[in-house]
């Protein structure tokens, strides 16, 4: 899932935007996706409450776009 400060979103087959940004020309700087996560925002894994406690993996594909918003 992909959890905010305004809500929680799941992450499913379909493409799911977790990041927006508009480049201008005269932007050079780099966006860090991840950078305001944390332990309890972010990409997290939900495995739900009635599975055995344990280690658990998940796998993402990341693509990314150059497409009008």
């Amino acid at each position: 899932m992909y959890k905010t400060a305004s809500g929680t979103e799941a992450i499913t087959a379909d493409n799911t935007p977790i990041v927006t940004h508009t480049k201008t020309a005269s932007d050079s700087s780099t966006t860090n996706v991840a950078g305001s996560w944390n332990t309890d925002s972010g990409l997290l894994l939900d495995v739900g409450s009635s599975n055995t406690a344990g280690t658990y993996s998940g796998q993402l594909t990341w693509t990314l776009q150059d497409a009008p918003q």
